[in-house]
């Protein structure tokens, strides 16, 4: 008798749970986003593609949230129940890092501006725009230029940039300090090796592949230091042999 109690209680309790989980309990009537600068609610929202009906308990998190990763401009994201009734998306978006002029076809010399991450993913071309991004003339001002990559480096919104010199590039703008950064106005990157700054009163500097980055600067901040005026180009592919050139 014990037993078929004790049975009892269990089925009416599976049952009051099923019936509860499919009930409209902690339905959902808010969905806020935070984080989000670039991206417009709107097109977050549409990215959620949270169902009509849905309830906090029913409601796919994982799914919402792929969706929402396999956006480029999207770099983390997470989905959050509060109770009673709100769902929370949080944003952590990609930046414009920097401008890789990339060429239209293997044997044409046009080029189309391409907005790249600091991580390497392709973020868009800067001659569109959309209604779903906002993006700032400063913001596009504030990116780096990288040119002279080869001919075959083709950009794939939202996928990783796997050309080693646009790499090599991206992780050299990354280890130098902001004050050197400033006084970059392009590098060219064909490939590893040949990396090349172009710095603002016009002095290149042979870079070379992003190795001993924070001995390298120091070497171009010294020259820059010695010979302000006569400087025409400073070699730092080997930090510990620097070798220049002079009006």
């Amino acid at each position: 008798m014990r037993l078929l109690i004790v049975f009892a209680v269990l089925i009416v309790g599976v049952v009051g749970v099923a019936l509860f989980y499919q009930s409209d309990a902690f339905a959902i009537t808010t969905v806020r986003v935070t984080g989000a600068q670039r991206l417009t609610n709107n097109h977050l929202e549409q990215l959620a593609a949270v169902p009509a009906g849905s309830t906090l308990l029913r409601v796919d998190i994982e799914g919402i949230r792929q969706r929402l990763a396999d956006d480029p401009w999207v770099a983390e994201v997470s989905v959050v129940r509060e109770y009673p009734s709100t769902l929370v998306i949080e944003i952590k978006e990609r930046t414009p890092f920097a401008i890789v002029e990339t060429y239209i076809d293997l044997v044409s010399n046009d080029v189309v501006p391409w907005l790249i991450s600091s991580d390497g993913v392709w973020l868009g071309n800067t001659d569109g725009s959309s209604s779903d991004v906002i993006i700032t003339d400063e913001e596009i001002m504030a990116c780096h230029l990288i040119n002279g990559v080869q001919h075959n480096v083709q950009p794939s919104l939202g996928k990783k940039c796997v050309d080693v010199g646009v790499i090599n590039a991206l992780t050299i703008l990354a280890g130098l300090s902001p004050e050197m950064c400033s006084l970059i106005k392009n590098i060219e990157a064909p490939d590893r090796n040949q990396t090349t700054l172009t710095l603002r009163n016009n002095v290149i500097v042979a870079f070379g592949a992003a190795e001993d980055i924070e001995a390298k600067e120091t070497a171009i901040k010294t020259c820059l230091n010695e010979y302000p005026d006569t400087l025409i180009s400073i070699n730092v592919r080997v930090a510990d042999r620097v070798t220049v050139s002079f009006l």
